[in-house]
């Protein structure tokens, strides 16, 4: 049920400064151009919740082949408890069903999973969130900076480790974080690539995708990350992949929040034998 009084409009350009001060209270280092790339992704399917004549709430999304992916759901404080947040997923929901999307999801705190739960989302895999300045850094000869023939190549294998296609995601990250989109070739080959999201105080790390049982790959992609950020790094990996959460506390990180993929119709994403998804920076950006 909507709240009352409220109206949900479609998020256009001209508030992306505000969406950077109400997330910016959370903590969450957005910067104009991540609204930017979101709403030219997915025109139209982000909202803002108005109330009293005055913005209290945002909800973005990013759809990618099959999946409405739902990110940034906050209600400014003292708006909260009112069913604002209930209003603006369902807002994203009814986006997505006109869509055609098969499936909505999202990553969520823990502490929020009940919330989501209790509007129909199931519970799919849990993430770890980890953070700081690795204590180690130091690029390698095999990870190079992606061209748009490397592109073309990594599109095959994030298709794999993510079961989506998502080639405008990738286009977009290749456009505005060139220097720090990177990727391990060997022989030829691309067997990995890593994207770093400068944003304030922080990068956020993700897509980190690598064939499976090439750890090496994975560590040298890590460091030339940290080597050229030489920032505070933020990571969302998957709980079941111990070997990466054990590598990024090796180096220094440490565990800051719990996560829960969750999903709402459709079927739950394919685990790929070929390819591992290794972190995120929120599902919905990468």
């Amino acid at each position: 049920m909507a709240a009352a009084g409220v109206v949900i409009r479609v998020m256009k350009s001209s508030d992306s400064g505000w969406a950077v001060d109400i997330t910016q209270k959370e903590g969450w280092g957005f910067v104009r151009t991540d609204f930017q790339r979101i709403l030219s992704h997915t025109p139209f399917g982000s909202f803002i919740a108005v109330f009293n004549g005055k913005r209290i709430g945002l909800i973005t999304t990013m759809c990618h082949g099959q999946t409405c992916w739902i990110g940034n759901v906050v209600v400014a404080s003292g708006h909260r408890g009112a069913g604002f947040g209930n209003t603006l997923v369902q807002a994203a929901l009814e986006f997505a069903a006109g869509d055609m999307m098969k499936r909505t999801a999202l990553l969520s705190r823990e502490g929020t999973a009940g919330f989501y739960s209790g509007m129909g989302f199931r519970r799919d895999a849990p993430f770890a969130g980890l953070g700081g300045l690795p204590r180690e850094a130091g690029e390698h000869p095999n990870v190079v900076l992606v061209t748009p023939k490397l592109l073309s190549e990594l599109l095959v294998l994030d298709r794999e480790a993510c079961d989506e296609e998502r080639r405008q995601l990738l286009q977009l990250l290749a456009r505005d974080f060139g220097r720090f989109f990177l990727a391990f070739v060997e022989s030829g080959r691309a067997l990995g690539f890593i994207v770093g999201k400068p944003g304030k105080g922080m990068v956020d790390v993700g897509p980190w995708v690598c064939v499976r049982g090439r750890q090496d790959v994975a560590r040298a992609l890590f460091l030339a990350l940290a080597a050229r950020t030489k920032k505070r790094l933020e990571v969302y990996v998957p709980q079941k992949l111990r070997w990466v959460l054990d590598l990024l506390q090796s180096l220094g990180l440490e565990r800051t929040a719990k996560f829960l993929e969750m999903r709402k119709g459709g079927l739950k994403r394919r685990t790929s034998e070929k390819v591992e998804m290794l972190a995120v920076a929120g599902l919905e950006k990468g």
